[in-house]
């Protein structure tokens, strides 16, 4: 049973835990609703109480499905938390078009906190176009929803930027031990929090990279430490170690991954980490930086690109591929640069080697020759038009694995 709740303002407490429902068991690429209903009761029961989800999540099947097994008498007990689809929106009605269909869905009257999704530069300047802050506020003073905040993909300037535009009850940010300095990173995190703002941890085990394929270096590390159990826990608790995090979503697929989080969520207060340990998770970072291929530290000076190449982003999933022996990440290339969330293309096949990036590089990187490194191993044959089908059809991140699958015969 959960015992640590949080909260950063005057919103309900949440527990530190939370169920993200974007990796719910599943059976031939659907929802294995048995399973995942046992699962998500028994989380209930064990005071996982917020329960967090998208419009896109399990090829758009999690809200439904979440509605299909959220009782009333269930509903009393759970905060719902969703996003709205941004890259979706194209006028000022489509804001509220999209809350009433997820209403709908969620078979309920009103959403405990509702997120602008993966939102970036590009998307928070066309969003302010549609008047967003009346939306905001209409939302919360009909009842349609209880408290509003973003998800964030992009640097620390831009996330300050978007947490001064309006008093956000929450936001939710990718933060790991790894990944504390991109992004909104910990300055974002405080600043946040300096804001009285509620926050929400995404990625606090990357995605599941450090978690599985752990190089030998790091696993030395690890056995030397007695407080050491798994990799999932030591990744967790560093997360739920933070007095400024209010709740870590785990996208949990079986009881095995949900009881395990609940201990380490017991077991893990604000400060609580010793030197100890403290000094093992910076050898970690460092022996993974050691297995970067391109120095890139994300300081992004290489940014704004004259042509839209995201130079961190695209360095950071060609490193990946490489520190966690990831047989093939083109889908999370894909996701994160074909411009198919918001904003426009930013992959490294764009690079007009203009050279402007390499004046600015402090680790003198000789970015448009490492761009073609990247393009050469993430961008195969029939890329391109992929990207260009993507984004004039407006094809959902949802049909993405019908498309990755035709491009991979391709390759054949």
């Amino acid at each position: 049973m959960i015992k640590e709740y949080r909260t950063n303002n005057n919103s309900s407490k949440l527990p530190i835990l939370g169920f993200g429902t974007m990796r719910l068991p599943t059976n031939n690429g659907t929802i294995n609703k048995d399973a995942a209903t046992k699962l998500i009761n028994t989380a209930i029961d064990e005071g996982v109480t917020l329960l967090d989800t998208a419009y896109l999540y399990h090829n758009g099947e999690s809200e439904t499905f979440l509605g299909e097994i959220i009782t009333s008498e269930k509903r009393k007990k759970v905060q719902l938390s969703t996003k709205l689809p941004v890259w979706m929106v194209k006028k000022e009605e489509d804001l509220d078009k999209y809350l009433d269909k997820q209403l709908e869905k969620l078979q309920t009257d009103y959403i405990d906190y509702y997120f602008l999704h993966s939102m970036n530069k590009d998307v928070f300047q066309e969003l302010k176009k549609f008047h967003l802050i009346e939306f905001l506020d209409r939302i919360k003073k009909t009842g349609k929803v209880k408290y509003v905040g973003f998800s964030f993909h992009d640097d620390y300037e831009t996330f300050k930027e978007i947490i001064d535009y309006y008093p956000w009850d929450a936001t939710i940010i990718q933060y790991n031990y790894l990944d504390d300095t991109i992004q909104a990173g910990t300055k974002g995190l405080k600043y946040a929090y300096n804001k009285d703002i509620n926050i929400f941890i995404m990625e606090p085990q990357k995605g599941g990279l450090i978690i599985k394929n752990i190089p030998s270096e790091v696993q030395n590390i690890l056995n030397k430490q007695e407080s050491f159990t798994t990799p999932s826990n030591w990744a967790i608790k560093w997360v739920m170690s933070h007095p400024e995090v209010t709740c870590v979503l785990s996208g949990m697929g079986n009881t095995n991954e949900l009881y395990e989080n609940i201990q380490t969520a017991n077991n893990t207060k604000p400060n609580s980490l010793t030197e100890s340990e403290l000094t093992a998770y910076k050898e970690i970072k460092e022996t993974y930086t050691n297995l970067i291929k391109i120095p890139c530290s994300h300081c992004n000076y290489c940014k704004p690109c004259p042509v839209n190449v995201n130079i961190p982003e695209c360095f950071e999933i060609y490193n990946n591929k490489y520190i966690f022996n990831l047989k093939n990440n083109i889908r999370t290339y894909i996701f994160k640069t074909s411009g198919v969330i918001g904003g426009k293309p930013s992959y490294a096949g764009l690079c007009i080697k203009c050279g402007k990036c390499i004046k600015s590089c402090p680790q003198k990187i000789n970015i448009p020759e490492k761009l073609e490194l990247v393009k050469k191993d993430m961008e195969p044959r029939g890329f391109k038009q992929l990207v260009s089908i993507i984004n004039k059809l407006g094809t959902p991140i949802i049909n993405l694995s019908s498309n990755l699958h035709q491009l991979r015969q391709k390759r054949k």
